[in-house]
């Protein structure tokens, strides 16, 4: 097998991993309480990494037809990938403020707090 060859099949099996992990996590994401972000961020990571390898060890020479055609549908499934972490993200900063003002809330509810009590005068 010579090189050219032996760098599609190497592409192709990243690009492979990646584009599952891509589907199952836009897939799940905000939709599954059991999904696991954390794992999926990792194996997401390192097929990003192991493609960013592959890359570099080509050194500019051109890819076959089919392995480019693939790395612009993995790009397509990151751009939505983002959109979706980021909205995730987003909702998960909302609830936190939501929960923060409750506490706040809760805690200016009349009675003295902790703090108000340590400095009061006697």
């Amino acid at each position: 097998m010579d090189a050219e060859t032996r760098d599609d099949v190497r592409l192709e099996a990243v690009l492979t991993r990646l584009e599952t992990v891509l589907h199952e996590e836009n897939r799940r994401i905000g939709r599954d309480v059991d999904f696991d972000l954390k794992a999926s961020n990792a194996a997401k990571s390192r097929c990003l990494y192991d493609l960013t390898q592959i890359a570099r060890a080509v050194d500019n020479q051109s890819f076959s037809a089919t392995a480019a055609r693939r790395l612009e549908a993995a790009k397509g499934l990151l751009v939505e990938n983002e959109r979706k972490v980021g909205a995730h993200v987003a909702a998960v900063r909302a609830v936190s403020d939501l929960i923060k003002d409750a506490m706040r809330e809760a805690e200016a509810d009349g009675t003295y707090s902790a703090e108000q009590y340590r400095y009061a005068e006697f």
